[in-house]
């Protein structure tokens, strides 16, 4: 739902039920009463574009969604990453489940630049999405004159979050994951030993990401695996699961926790009780967590 906020393009109005063109646009957010110069949450104009770029990696053509104020924004710059088998567009989603698009409001109410990355799809930030995610945020930053950076994302998305945190740990100023993975080596052979399909497929596209099986390439999963980089992780991390996720176990994310908080790391940590996968996605208290990894 856009509720009172209409998304304006030149020539036409963009209806929730609208899919994204694969050319780039660019679209004013226009409040329903443009005397105030803000929406009913205050909120200024801002402005939402689909962006493409070729990979300095291999020419990828690759794609992110940005918004930002019309005005200099002051805030943070925030990635949202997205969960497997899904695109950028599950960023500014709302619903039962995935309900994303709540963050980019506060990330708008911050003044903030929100920006959801395809990452090459279903990668689990391989090495070239890594690369790209990389270039991207430098890019990003110059343009906006901006210092304060923050990644998060759900799922795959945490797991992509806390992966190029670790790695990147001068660049980052905070991560959120939710529902995160953060033993690849585990995560593989437990999904590929399951009947889900969904699962298999998953199993099967880290196999296609990093290259190989952990017995085949263990270098690659222990790179892509949160918990054998704790010492990496100097900034706040905020990280909220389900405990009863039947997809990512809370297992290996309960065991992080605790290896991040004996090394002293600032961590905030929720669990959903009862909770399942999407859990931790819906009603999500963003403002707090974003509170905590800015402080």
């Amino acid at each position: 739902m856009l509720g009172v906020l209409d998304l304006i393009s030149v020539g036409r109005e963009l209806t929730p039920n609208t899919r994204l063109r694969r050319k780039k646009r660019c679209h004013a957010i226009q409040c329903r009463y443009p005397n105030t110069g803000k929406n009913t949450f205050g909120m200024a104009r801002t402005v939402k574009s689909e962006e493409f770029f070729r990979s300095k990696v291999d020419g990828f053509k690759d794609r992110y969604l940005i918004e930002y104020p019309e005005e200099h924004p002051t805030g943070p710059l925030v990635f949202y990453m997205h969960s497997g088998l899904v695109r950028a567009e599950q960023g500014f989603r709302d619903g039962h489940e995935w309900d994303i698009r709540r963050l980019r409001n506060e990330v708008m109410e911050r003044n903030g630049v929100y920006v959801c990355p395809d990452y090459r799809g279903n990668s689990w930030l391989n090495a070239p999405a890594e690369t790209d995610m990389l270039d991207l945020l430098n890019d990003l930053k110059q343009k906006f004159s901006i210092s304060r950076v923050i990644v998060t994302g759900a799922s795959m998305g945490g797991t992509a979050a806390l992966v190029f945190t670790a790695h990147h740990a001068d660049l980052v100023d905070g991560v959120i994951a939710l529902c995160p993975a953060t033993d690849m080596s585990a995560l593989y052979y437990d999904m590929s030993t399951r009947k889900d399909w969904m699962l298999k497929h998953l199993a099967k596209a880290l196999i296609k990401s990093y290259g190989g099986t952990p017995d085949e390439v263990p270098d690659e999963y222990i790179y892509h695996s949160a918990i054998h980089n704790v010492s990496r992780f100097t900034m706040p991390i905020a990280i909220r699961h389900g405990d009863a996720d039947a997809i990512l176990p809370i297992e290996k994310t309960r065991e992080f926790v605790e290896v991040l908080r004996a090394v002293g790391a600032r961590v905030h940590y929720d669990e959903v009780f009862g909770g399942d996968h999407y859990s931790p996605t819906v009603m999500t208290p963003w403002k707090e967590y974003l509170d905590f990894v800015l402080s």
